[in-house]
């Protein structure tokens, strides 16, 4: 351990834990964002094709719905 200049393993190994814990999480959100992302896609691509066809559009004015 002389080489890589480290002082204390089990700090080092804690670390190195966290990190790979950390990229861990932001690669699962990623795959959710995406995952939502498409939910989302689908949703106003439907929408969009039932507004086309006469669905009126909500207007939302201070958190409610206005007709």
């Amino acid at each position: 351990m002389d080489e890589l200049e480290i002082e204390d393993r089990t700090t080092t190994i804690i670390e190195i834990k966290k990190v790979l814990t950390k990229r861990n999480l932001m690669i699962n959100l990623e795959k959710r964002y995406q995952s939502i992302q498409v939910d989302i896609d689908t949703f106003m691509l439907k929408y969009g094709i039932l507004r086309e066809k006469g669905l009126p559009s909500p207007l939302v004015i201070h958190d409610k719905l206005v007709t």
